[in-house]
């Protein structure tokens, strides 16, 4: 854990923290669905549900299990840039769309914050280290 500074790992596991509460809201409804899903809703469901797992991981592995917190940067990104944006753009959009909007857009800002940029570029493209 030397590679990072106790601070950044402490924001990194309240991050998962907080990630890990607020999905694991979703494992009741598979638990407690009837029926049959639709696929799409299916997918977004178990997503939600094992990303929670994942991120109580974090908390205890903070650095190990920094992919997922850049899985969690992407899909919000894309959310807001592909679904978001449209539904706003078009008027279209409801009182939950502008929910999930707002919510997507703070966390992909958090999330940009929260993540060690140089030590992602370095571990996973190999950047070089920067000498002083």
């Amino acid at each position: 854990m030397s590679e990072l500074h106790i601070i950044r790992v402490s924001l990194m596991r309240i991050l998962y923290f907080l990630t890990f509460i607020t999905l694991v809201t979703w494992w009741p409804r598979l638990f407690s669905h009837d029926g049959t899903w639709d696929p799409l809703t299916g997918v977004g469901i178990s997503f939600y549900a094992v990303a929670s797992i994942l991120a109580l991981v974090g908390i205890a592995y903070p650095i190990q299990m920094i992919p997922l917190l850049l899985i969690q940067l992407l899909y919000k990104a894309t959310w807001v840039l592909f679904v978001g944006l449209p539904i706003t753009s078009s008027g279209a959009e409801s009182a939950f769309a502008e929910e999930l909007m707002i919510a997507n857009s703070v966390g992909v800002v958090i999330d940009l914050l929260v993540i060690p940029w140089f030590f992602v570029f370095k571990k996973y493209f190999g950047l070089p280290k920067l000498k002083p």
